[in-house]
């Protein structure tokens, strides 16, 4: 096998050479590579006349908010009605007391340390007289946001839950000093720890803690103060179920309608009515049943309805009940709204279900999510759908009065004004609240205020005597 060899050249300059300049000339050019063009790409040349490019030069800055911790607050009052006294002097003894301030007026020094006492009170008496300190300061400006608004924020109620849960109703006691709220957390997420059931009563002075927690087995759908006592409060559950709470107690209910006589689903509304005992109220549900109830006795319902589409007694043509109207100055009447769009005008006189129907309006804007009756026109009331709001006569049956649209996100609940009869309050899935003069113009609301800011989305909205409660469900990310 024949071996390598290692081929070597060595190249030898001497040490003088080293550092020269080199010296260049002049050679011609020489073609190393040759490519012809391409008649395809020369298709695709097109010649910019000028081309644009963008820099930034400052920094980049973003901008970032977040909401602080918020920190529970508590007031509490000291009642000082007496001084510092000895420990062998008892203040409530009228004997000891004059002893000893006897003694102390007897003593020499007393009139010294009066006179020492006085001079500085004098002083500080003399600065208040000086300066006005009760004066009231920009009386005659009114001061308006941005918007020229007169809505402002008083208070907010905020669930201590940890889970965002929504508000499905609201109830104001008489007096208007106690509000209750039904929450119900997201039913696709299954939570088994009972606090994510509790719902809240609070009270308008105190917007840090409840004033009272409600306890069902089963979230809540809708409350309901009794007209007749300020802490009898009732609640429709999502099973179908009826709780009665004294809310002076809190807790757990103090009575709970049976599972076999009530309703087979989830409890839509309910409405305390005028009777002569005062203790009846209806409750309606999406299972097409509308039950009348006595609240010292809720082992069953005292009257039970349903509401057939046809003449035919299927279960299934029946009208799926929404929400129930009620004004105590028309006690033998009531409206119904259902799934189906139609509202039903019911005179309890009556005793057979195809003779309560009285009347029904066709809103063709799908389910009837609130209806509410004018207390200055008891004969006009509102009906509120998803897609809009729509104002009714009694006399006019085949179609409304007034039609009110407008493009900022779904429709969530209307209220009449208590002070204004064309007045209409409207409440929007984007956060904001309409108000709606019927007599100025029907087109677009005379005023428009953001309740939730950007980045929120509120849901559910409750309007009653004349207040608005506010509760935002989901966050957007």
């Amino acid at each position: 096998m024949p071996q390598k060899m290692d081929i070597s050249c060595t190249y030898m300059k001497k040490r003088r050479s080293f550092g020269a300049k080199c010296n260049f000339t002049c050679v011609g050019p020489f073609i190393n590579v040759d490519i012809n063009p391409d008649p395809k790409l020369r298709k695709q040349f097109e010649q910019v006349s000028r081309a644009e490019k963008e820099t930034q030069c400052s920094k980049n800055m973003s901008l970032h908010t977040v909401n602080t911790v918020l920190l529970p607050t508590k007031s509490c009052g000291v009642n000082h009605q007496v001084g510092g006294w000895p420990s062998d002097v008892d203040p409530r003894d009228e004997d000891q007391v004059a002893r000893f301030k006897k003694k102390i007026q007897k003593d020499e020094n007393f009139v010294t340390s009066i006179k020492q006492l006085s001079d500085l009170v004098e002083n500080f008496i003399m600065e208040n007289n000086s300066v006005d300190i009760y004066e009231e300061y920009f009386v005659n400006d009114i001061f308006k946001g941005k918007d020229d608004s007169e809505f402002k924020t008083l208070s907010v109620y905020r669930d201590s839950c940890d889970v965002k849960r929504e508000i499905r109703n609201l109830s104001w006691a008489l007096d208007g000093g106690k509000i209750a709220a039904a929450y119900m957390a997201n039913p696709a997420m299954h939570f088994t720890d009972s606090t994510y059931n509790h719902s809240y009563v609070w009270d308008i002075e105190n917007c840090n803690t409840p004033y009272c927690i409600l306890m069902p087995d089963v979230p809540v759908n809708c409350v309901e103060y009794s007209p007749r006592d300020l802490e009898l409060l009732v609640g429709g559950w999502s099973n179908g179920q009826i709780g009665l709470w004294d809310v002076r107690t809190g807790g757990r209910p103090q009575q709970i309608s049976p599972i076999t006589q009530c309703h087979k689903e989830g409890v839509s509304d309910i409405k305390w009515i005028s009777s002569k005992t005062g203790f009846e109220f209806f409750s309606g549900s999406t299972d097409g049943k509308l039950f009348c109830w006595d609240s010292r006795n809720m082992c069953k319902p005292v009257l039970s309805m349903s509401f057939d589409q046809d003449d035919t007694s299927d279960s299934s043509n029946m009208y799926s009940i929404t929400c129930i109207e009620y004004d105590p100055t028309l006690p033998q009447r009531f409206m119904l709204g259902t799934e189906q769009g139609m509202m039903l005008s019911c005179n309890r006189k009556f005793k057979e279900s195809s003779e309560i129907i009285s009347g029904s309006y066709d809103t063709k804007m799908g389910p009837v999510l609130t209806i509410e009756r004018n207390m200055f026109f008891p004969k006009l009331f509102a009906s509120c759908s998803t897609w809009g709001v729509k104002v009714w006569s009694e006399d006019l049956t085949s179609s409304p009065m007034l039609n009110l649209t407008s493009e900022d996100g779904y429709v969530t609940d209307v209220s009449w004004s208590n002070s204004h009869a064309s007045f209409l309050f409207i409440t929007k899935s984007k956060g904001c609240l309409e108000v709606w003069d019927i007599l100025v113009k029907n087109q677009d609301p005379i005023f428009l205020s953001n309740l939730a800011p950007p980045g929120q989305l509120a849901g559910q909205y409750g309007i009653h005597f004349g207040y608005i409660l506010e509760a935002y469900i989901l966050f957007a990310s």
